[in-house]
């Protein structure tokens, strides 16, 4: 400290902080949402209704009504799978198995206030996307530049802009970055013998919001963000994949805030025309091997 060795750490404005207030508030909402849902689920299964063995989704507009109607006290589960839409119409005959349970007095009356917390927190996110709308508003310019990058859609650019702010001097360069953000390997050496390279935990907004853009971006066509991916995943896996596209990731995000520019696409074949005369060698020795 007395040397000046130690740097402070950044502080971003209050708009930065409150939005990300808000947007942490909007995972927490949807998190406490996912909960109720298990809760509903687990009671369901409890009282041997097995809907989720013939239907994907319990909480689609007929999973919905049933549901009410099972608060409500209904037993005729021939009845309630009639009201079944779509390709459930079909199996009929399987959901009125799968509905042939018993709730109880005190089963139900629980069922309608989980349905009830539910659809009370359900009301509760437009209100508050609303509001991280409003607010973001004045960092358009950062979001509309973030976006053009695959994979990342208009709620993870407000995740990313109320994580990181809009000012990338804070951090110095991309890897401080992505070691603050928590998406770089770890460093675990001692007596020269190289430990876990497992990464820290950090800051676990960013570093969720980054995975699942870098799942996104590895399902897109003729990028270089998906070649990335498909060249890591053939080395290391799929999650390791998505930890290296996440980290690469935050590295572009870091050039595109800090430069002010907007994503440059590679293209799919970047790899391929990087090393092109190794491709075509690898090429021709395939094919001769075919006759």
């Amino acid at each position: 400290m007395e040397s000046g060795k130690l740097q402070g750490r950044g502080v971003p404005p209050r708009p930065i902080r409150e939005l990300r207030d808000l947007t942490r508030q909007r995972v927490h909402l949807w998190e406490d949402l996912n909960r109720v849902k298990n809760r509903i689920e687990q009671l369901c299964q409890t009282c041997n209704i097995k809907v989720s063995s013939v239907a994907t989704d319990l909480f689609g507009v007929w999973g919905r009504r049933l549901l009410e109607e099972l608060g409500k006290g209904e037993r005729d589960a021939g009845w309630m799978a009639d009201y079944a839409k779509g390709k459930l119409r079909d199996k009929r005959g399987d959901l009125a198995w799968a509905l042939d349970g018993t709730f109880t007095g005190e089963q139900r009356w629980r069922l309608h206030k989980e349905l009830g917390q539910g659809k009370w927190l359900e009301e509760q996110v437009p209100a508050l996307e609303e509001e991280i709308e409003r607010r973001v508003a004045p960092f358009a310019d950062a979001r509309a530049r973030l976006m053009t990058i695959p994979g990342i859609d208009r709620q993870t650019a407000w995740t990313i802009v109320a994580e990181l702010g809009v000012d990338m001097t804070v951090f110095g360069d991309a890897h401080h970055l992505a070691s603050w953000a928590g998406l770089c390997p770890g460093n675990r050496e001692s007596g020269g013998k190289r430990f876990s390279g497992r990464v820290r935990k950090a800051n676990r907004y960013v570093k969720r919001a980054l995975c699942q853009c870098a799942w996104a971006a590895s399902h897109t066509k003729a990028t270089y963000l998906a070649a990335f991916y498909r060249r890591m995943w053939v080395r290391q896996g799929s999650p390791k994949a998505i930890l290296a596209r996440a980290h690469h990731m935050i590295k572009v995000i870091y050039q595109v805030l800090s430069r002010n520019e907007k994503y440059v696409e590679l293209g799919g074949d970047y790899y391929d025309q990087r090393n092109r005369p190794r491709m075509v060698a690898h090429l021709v020795k395939r094919l001769s091997r075919l006759g």
